[in-house]
């Protein structure tokens, strides 16, 4: 999650609706599972899900889809209330299902000036138990059980090529174990055996150099597309021999909210000299996706912020790639139990 969306969003999708499968190849039809629409703003992706209340009444409210965010939120002064004014009930919210409102860390949403009025966040606590395939041209949103989704061969049949997120993405951490926090904090302590954050992370290289990347949905990055955030140990280790990633001089230094009122993020930007590219590496280690026009920010964190600034702490190279990523794909799937991100083949 990047508490960078701000000012009037644009909205390109509007309602909820469990709809018939449109946008992807036919080879999938059969196994990518049930749909809502999507309403795509500054490339992130919002759902908007009814509250079923026991009087009878169906009201909605807006969520983003985050799979930056390693927890589910709701805002209960912004959520839909019952005739009765009341927003709580275990059985109202419905995201392809009943949705508990245990699974949520309470939130307000009131900062975030949105073209969508934004109630919650559906986070990876719901998003890695099952299969979800994020069509961001087509707006719908794909479910599946991991059980009944499609197999690995008919996947790579219909153009796709698959990216480990093994001890980074999982789909139920009790048995599938996360990295310990020493993994991307060595000098941290860890009495607790605290884990990295279930987020989708996947391999890739920047001028050659081998980093880890979070593939953030709430990233919003319309003004600069292919942003890509790094921490400094990534922008040290690029330039260690020579200067490969180079100060963007036309771009500001700008600083960023965060989850911390009052708390934010230095980011100056950068660019690759010609030559170099941004790759994502396939389970097989060989280039899945190459970019050679992204625009890097490197995240300096206040120390008020640290506790939601994620990469911008972590002591290993680290990298989070913006939503316009994943528009540019067009789709893209998400599958925790499996440890992997689906990706379009290069065209």
């Amino acid at each position: 999650m990047n508490y960078k969306l701000n000012g009037l969003l644009g909205l390109f999708a509007f309602s909820f609706n469990v709809s018939a499968f449109a946008g992807v190849g036919a080879p999938l039809t059969s196994c990518i599972g049930q749909s809502l629409s999507l309403a795509v703003t500054e490339d992130t992706p919002f759902v908007n899900l009814p509250f079923r209340f026991p009087s009878g009444s169906v009201q909605t409210g807006w969520f983003l889809v985050d799979f930056g965010s390693n927890l589910s939120h709701l805002d209960p002064d912004r959520s839909p209330k019952d005739a009765d004014g009341k927003s709580i009930d275990p059985q109202a919210l419905w995201f392809f299902a009943p949705m508990p409102f245990p699974e949520f860390s309470w939130s307000d949403f009131s900062q975030f000036k949105l073209s969508v009025d934004q109630v919650g966040i559906v986070g990876t606590n719901v998003l890695a138990q099952d299969v979800y395939t994020l069509d961001a041209i087509h707006h719908q949103l794909y479910q599946s059980s991991p059980a009944q989704f499609c197999a690995d061969s008919t996947l790579r049949a219909a153009g796709f090529v698959p990216l480990t997120t093994t001890g980074y993405f999982v789909g139920d951490p009790k048995t599938q174990p996360l990295f310990p926090l020493e993994h991307i904090k060595p000098s941290t302590p860890n009495p607790l055996q605290l884990t990295v954050p279930n987020i989708p992370t996947l391999p890739i290289r920047i001028a050659g150099v081998p980093a880890v990347a979070q593939m953030d949905t709430g990233f919003s990055d319309r003004v600069y597309p292919f942003s890509v955030n790094i921490n400094t140990a990534l922008l040290n280790a690029i330039n260690q021999s020579a200067p490969l990633l180079v100060r963007a001089d036309e771009i500001p230094v700008t600083k960023l909210t965060t989850c911390v009122p009052n708390a934010y993020t230095t980011m100056t930007a950068y660019r690759l000299v010609q030559g170099q590219t941004l790759d994502w590496i396939a389970q097989d280690g060989r280039v899945a996706r190459s970019f050679d026009q992204a625009i890097y920010f490197l995240k300096e964190v206040s120390p008020e912020a640290e506790p939601c600034e994620g990469i911008g702490t972590w002591e290993i190279p680290a990298a989070q790639l913006g939503a316009s990523f994943l528009k540019s794909f067009g789709l893209v799937i998400f599958n925790g139990t499996a440890q992997t991100l689906w990706v379009p083949t290069q065209p």
